[in-house]
């Protein structure tokens, strides 16, 4: 099973910039990320109530066990900061 943790929506009003940062468990596909721990970016613009520039990338792909307490936040008007802990346990334990 999936696990999706939500770090944090953000807003960068200079740019019209929206972003999404969450991990993602191990999902044991077949692809090359099986069974890795990833944490990722999304980012869009809405234009006239349509969404624009959709674009999501790895931010940071691990072997470890499992990650909790992910968490994001802005660091001036364009980075983010993205904090987590690794642990050894699933779920909420």
């Amino acid at each position: 099973m999936d696990w999706w943790k939500i770090g944090a929506i953000l807003y960068y009003e200079e740019l019209g910039l929206y972003a999404l940062v969450y991990a993602k468990t191990p999902d044991h596909s077949d692809n090359e990320k099986n069974g890795k721990n990833i944490i990722y970016i999304t980012t869009w613009k809405f234009n006239n109530g349509n969404f624009e520039d959709i674009t999501t990338k790895d931010i940071k792909i691990m072997d470890t066990e499992n990650i909790m307490q992910v968490r994001a936040g802005k660091l001036g008007n364009d980075k983010v900061v993205i904090t987590y802990t690794k642990t050894k346990t699933q779920g909420h334990n």
